[in-house]
Parts: C-alpha cells; structure tokens; sequence
C-alpha cells in the first residue's frame, strides 16, 4: 500500500481527479492541499482521519459517523499500524501549521 491514498483505496469516486465539474463533489481531504505529502499522500489523502466532513459512503459524516466508519475501516487500521504514534492528530496539526513554511518547487 505504498503511497495509495483513502480515495484509491476505498474507490469512492470523490478524489480529485475524478471531479469533473462545479456539480462534482470532491472529498475534503482529497481538496487538502496544506496535508500534501501526510505520510506520503496527496493533499489529506493519508489524514483523512484527521480531516472533517470527510465523503466516505456517499456523504459527508458527522464526527460520530466518522468514528465508527473509521474504526472499521482497513486503511485506517493499515496506516496507523504502519505508522504508529507518527499517525497522530498532534503530528498532523503540526504538519499542516507549518505547511505554508515548506519549499514548492
């Protein structure tokens, strides 16, 4: 699972490339430019645990939807075993605060 981010693995259709249009929804962590590169994802696409109202069955989630989505989910499990205490909302919100002090080439 190298890399893969939540929208390739769930195969929801709301990352960013599959929006095609103003009518198309995309994923706010697919639209999370500031988490770009979270534990080598693309925008919140590795976060988004982290990352409210996230579209993960067809609609965004309130946080109590989202817990017990995620705590079921495989790719969550997968990163945080992979990751362990790195895998943190701490780690996270550090990330994206100092993401406007990171080099874009």
């Amino acid at each position: 699972m190298s890399n893969v981010n939540c929208w390739d693995f769930q195969r929801c259709g709301f990352g960013p490339k599959e929006c095609k249009g103003d009518d198309d929804k995309i994923c706010p962590a697919a639209s999370h430019k500031h988490a770009d590169g979270f534990l080598g994802g693309e925008n919140g696409g590795r976060a988004c645990y982290f990352i409210a109202d996230t579209i993960c069955g067809g609609s965004p989630m309130t946080p109590e939807q989202k817990k017990e989505r995620c705590n079921s989910c495989s790719f969550f499990h997968t990163l945080s075993n992979k990751y362990g205490e790195t895998f943190s909302k701490k780690n996270f919100v550090r990330y994206v605060v100092n993401s406007e002090n990171r080099i874009v080439f």
